[in-house]
């Protein structure tokens, strides 16, 4: 059966995914992770590309993204599988691509965007991630939503934005947020949802990308008419979105 088309909006807010090969780790090096958010940084302005947010996991790697130019996103998705492959290559002395086929790509509605930039930050334990303000190896976006590093080349959100009227008044609010949604029962949800490339939104916001795209970005559930479920019934706490 055909693969199903990858959907990737102008202008509209995607969480992006890169998923390693079963056994492997190209991202457990503290170097290469380094590397990998230059690579990010170097890059995403040629590409047009605003970052969000990003995670990196021993064998996935995660960000949250608004591309000006959607031709871009598959450019620049390639740039940073390609850059991590041979850095782990080096490094294990070994061959051959170390990531499962294509990125994958949802899209995210504008009243899930504070919630998928919950999701992102909330994949990397506090434990595995670099210390101090002058780190240049952070695993996740979260240390900089908190305050606690400084990483400018990163693009706040208008929901970030609204949390409160200063920075020290959103850091602490995030945190907040931040500790809610790690405590909740949606991670799960949302994730897979994320790494299925469906939609997240609600029905009208599913209805429309669905037309414009050409292609089903929700789950089908047996014996339930269409409509009756999408990503957008991943629920998501009130005080989230």
């Amino acid at each position: 059966m055909a693969r199903r088309s990858r959907v990737v909006f102008e202008n509209q807010l995607h969480h992006a995914m890169l998923l390693a090969k079963p056994g492997l780790a190209p991202l457990l090096d503290e170097i290469t992770k380094r590397d990998v958010q230059i690579v990010m940084r170097q890059h995403s302005p040629s590409a047009a590309i605003a970052i969000h947010g990003f995670a990196m996991l021993p064998g996935e790697l995660h960000v949250l993204i608004t591309p000006a130019r959607a031709a871009d996103v598959s450019a620049w998705m390639r740039r940073l599988a390609t850059f991590s492959t041979q850095a782990h290559n080096k490094l294990a002395s070994s061959r051959g691509t170390v990531w499962e086929g294509r990125f994958r790509c949802g899209l995210v509605a504008p009243e899930r965007s504070l919630a998928a930039q919950l999701l992102v930050d909330s994949l990397v334990e506090p434990s595995d991630e670099a210390d101090g303000p002058d780190a240049t190896n952070h695993a996740s976006s979260a240390q900089h939503w908190l305050g606690r590093a400084q990483l400018p080349w990163l693009t706040q959100l208008p929901t970030y934005w609204s949390l409160a009227n200063t920075p020290f008044g959103r850091q602490a609010r995030y945190r907040q947020k931040l500790d809610e949604f790690i405590q909740s029962d949606h991670k799960t949800e949302m994730l897979d949802a994320a790494r299925h490339g469906w939609a997240q939104g609600s029905v009208e916001f599913v209805d429309s990308a669905e037309s414009m795209s050409g292609q089903v970005l929700r789950p089908k559930l047996a014996g339930r008419p269409r409509g009756t479920f999408s990503s957008s019934n991943v629920s998501v706490p009130n005080n989230i979105n």
